[in-house]
């Protein structure tokens, strides 16, 4: 009985690289895009702090027509200070995470999300 080896097909090595390595500028605009992101955040949540009104018209209200902005502006409220600090941490992993792919990847996923 003959044994049946698979090849399969390689990929050529400066493709390889292509695909793993990290360019500087490539990174910088992540990180850029990361820290953005984040300081957006926080910027409206310290906002709302100090402008209770904003909250308000950013949130989500149940059962009224005009509530409905708040499905895409609610990620950007916050309850209190420590709501904010600890709903930072897993943005900053996840937005991390997709930002791996890339940018517009990043971009095209956050606006899907919302």
């Amino acid at each position: 009985m003959k044994s049946a080896i698979v090849h399969w097909p390689q990929t050529p090595v400066s493709r390889r690289v292509e695909m793993t390595a990290f360019t500087i500028p490539s990174l910088k605009l992540r990180a850029a895009a990361l820290v953005a992101s984040v300081s957006l955040v926080w910027a409206i949540s310290i906002y709302g702090f100090t402008n209770l009104g904003l909250v308000y018209q950013l949130a989500l209200v149940p059962r009224r027509i005009d509530g409905l902005m708040g499905v895409i502006t609610m990620p950007f409220v916050h309850q209190s200070f420590s709501h904010l600090v600890v709903n930072t941490v897993p943005l900053s992993i996840m937005a991390g995470l997709l930002l791996l792919r890339g940018v517009r990847y990043y971009c095209f996923v956050s606006i899907a999300i919302i």
